[in-house]
């Protein structure tokens, strides 16, 4: 079960046949890059191989040559994708946490303009925020006046988005 970066498979393989294998591997694995290699060649195999989703069609015999040239263009191909991959995610990321930061500002500062929600927010806790955007952890940090999480990961407060913060906080001492 574990990822794979090349699969280079035989289309002639004595239990399955290798199109199956390709398949299998671009439905479970579709980050492998995959090279096909047959000593019975013809071009409706190679189209076949490569609308399933192969990188390559290697026809026997194969030099050595062709066969590093192959692998060397699968694999720069699939760091390329996967690359772009982790920068997509990051770039998700980055934008959750800009969406966080904001739904908590958003909710600090309508705990000080709006005494229903403060006083609904000090009583229900994190349920009277499930029409933000938050995570558990930043609805748990509201709701308890974490002042030291929402620094962290929110930064710097404005005295008016504090007023909750100690309020929550002054209820807890009592």
């Amino acid at each position: 079960q574990a990822d794979y970066d090349l699969l280079m498979a035989d289309l002639r393989l004595p239990d399955i046949d290798g199109m199956q294998v390709v398949r299998q591997v671009r439905d479970t694995r579709p980050g492998t890059e995959v090279i096909v290699m047959t000593g019975y060649a013809t071009s409706e195999l190679a189209v076949d191989a490569m609308k399933l989703g192969a990188r390559d069609f290697l026809a026997k015999p194969f030099t050595e040559e062709q066969i590093k040239t192959a692998i060397n263009e699968a694999l720069e191909a699939g760091a390329a994708v996967a690359e772009k991959t982790e920068t997509a995610v990051r770039h998700d990321l980055m934008i959750d946490v800009s969406i966080q930061k904001r739904e908590v500002l958003k909710v600090l500062n309508r705990t000080s303009e709006d005494e229903g929600f403060r006083v609904n927010l000090m009583e229900k806790g994190s349920l009277a925020l499930e029409e933000y955007t938050l995570s558990d952890e930043a609805k748990a940090a509201i709701a308890s006046g974490d002042l030291k999480w929402i620094n962290e990961n929110v930064g710097e407060l404005t005295q008016k988005q504090l007023m909750y913060v100690f309020k929550r906080l002054e209820r807890e001492a009592w």
